[in-house]
């Protein structure tokens, strides 16, 4: 991942964390972080999650209209869409003015 995309998946991740998402972990006393292959596009980052390492985060957890609003706010107002295929994807757009469109994962 550059340097980008790292940045923006860490305030995912710490946002996610504050908003209690993973209150029923299996290890309370260990972090377990959910893990994504990364795309970087011109206009867009796109986070492919790992279906096997969801970090505890349940799907409707990640497709609720809320998650997005505060992942939205943490990511300074950058426009944020979840979407749902064989795969979940998050994509982040990289300015404020853009609007990133749903990406459909690579199966």
């Amino acid at each position: 991942m550059d340097d980008e995309a790292i940045l923006l998946w860490w305030t995912i991740v710490a946002t996610l964390k504050q908003n209690d998402l993973w209150a029923d972990r299996a290890q309370p006393d260990k972090m377990v972080v959910p893990e994504a292959d990364a795309l970087v596009l011109p206009d867009r980052i796109v986070f492919i999650l790992d279906p096997e390492r969801p970090g505890g985060i349940q799907r409707s957890e990640w497709l609720d209209a809320g998650t997005r609003a505060r992942l939205e706010e943490a990511l300074g107002g950058r426009r944020v869409v979840i979407s749902e295929a064989d795969r979940l994807a998050v994509s982040v757009a990289r300015t404020m003015d853009q609007n990133p469109e749903p990406t459909r994962p690579a199966q």
